[in-house]
């Protein structure tokens, strides 16, 4: 979970180990490394397109945050074909 993680953390590094600049920190290099690595597949934009013709209602759901969600999509050009999305953040730990 992630309060273990940051007791991990904290256990390794000290009381005064900054959480939140280190999650703004690595955050920030996560966005980087996605935004060169990411690749949409061959085909799929063909594939949205065709649903969105058929006025076929699209859900997107993912494992990953809202943020990174809404930024993958935004970087594709995809976010118009989804009517609704489930991410991480939807869900109650658990």
């Amino acid at each position: 979970t992630m309060e273990s993680g940051e007791a991990e953390l904290r256990d390794r590094f000290g009381a005064r180990f900054d959480i939140s600049r280190f999650r703004q920190h690595w955050q920030g290099r996560f966005d980087a490394e996605l935004a060169v690595s990411f690749r949409i597949m061959p085909g799929a934009r063909s594939l949205l397109e065709l649903f969105d013709a058929r006025r076929m209602p699209l859900a997107l759901v993912t494992s990953a945050s809202r943020r990174e969600a809404d930024n993958l999509l935004r970087a594709s050009g995809f976010e118009q074909f989804f009517s609704a999305k489930v991410t991480a953040d939807d869900i109650p730990p658990g």
